[in-house]
């Protein structure tokens, strides 16, 4: 297949029922995850052009979506997609190697997920056998209107990409058991009692009166700083030496002046 398919525009939500084939199928046990997720990936994209042209896609943007920073890697990733039939590639016409073009392919083994009951083949309708009869006339087209699409799940995190802002969570103060534990775990020296009083007390801020978001990076930070024990007190002062003042001697008497 050298030519981009120009029949998916007529399935509807085509790559949002290409994704759930794959997922129901076994294809990330016998492929891998990162195919499986290159696959939706270029799917993804198909869909936001319409099912119009390839898509391009330089070696640059997948080794950065899949954190490969070696080139063996990504031909490894490339050269594993092809091999499961899922993703085709189209060689750049002057030979580079940068910038490839892919499309999605629909193989055997992922047929009968991808067809369902509909019994559909290639991710396109089969019209039934209808007998031949004489022509009519041809109706006027229809104006052709754009698809309707669906929000696309995001190949990595599995959820919508237009989605609403996540509300923050509320931090609620850990107990003194749960702390125990975690510091059972760590096998650290930190006190949990101290560590639950001292935060009691303060009203869970630190910092410039930030309010605490993660207990567990302040029970860390304590065993990093060895926050455990209090700080040594310093010995009272002993009061000086007790020396009694030698009573100064008496003053002469002085002489009365007399008047001439």
């Amino acid at each position: 297949m050298t030519t981009y398919p120009q029949d998916r525009k007529a399935v509807k939500y085509w790559a949002t029922k290409f994704t759930k084939a794959v997922m129901a199928s076994d294809a990330v046990t016998l492929y891998g995850p990162e195919v499986v997720l290159l696959a939706i990936w270029v799917a993804s994209i198909e869909d936001k052009l319409r099912y119009t042209k390839p898509v391009k896609l330089w070696r640059s943007d997948i080794s950065a979506k899949f954190n490969m920073h070696r080139n063996e890697r990504v031909a490894g990733l490339l050269r594993d997609a092809a091999e499961s039939g899922l993703i085709h590639r189209v060689k750049h016409p002057r030979g580079s190697k940068l910038q490839m073009a892919f499309w999605v392919l629909i193989p055997e083994w992922l047929e009968p997920y991808f067809n369902g009951p509909s019994g559909s083949e290639n991710g396109t309708r089969q019209n039934p056998q209808v007998p031949k009869t004489e022509p009519e006339a041809e109706p006027e087209a229809e104006p052709e209107t754009e698809p309707e699409t669906e929000p696309f799940l995001d190949p990595i995190s599995y959820s919508p990409i237009n989605k609403t802002p996540k509300t923050k969570r509320r931090f609620v103060p850990p107990s003194l058991e749960e702390v125990q534990a975690y510091c059972k775990e760590r096998r650290n020296k930190v006190d949990p009692e101290r560590f639950v009083d001292h935060y009691n007390a303060n009203g869970w801020v630190q910092g410039r009166n930030k309010p605490l978001k993660d207990w567990q990076a302040a029970v860390r930070t304590w065993e990093k700083n060895d926050f455990n024990q209090p700080p040594a007190s310093q010995p009272a002062a002993e009061p000086p030496e007790y020396r009694p003042i030698k009573p100064l001697p008496p003053m002469p008497a002085r002489s009365a002046k007399v008047s001439p």
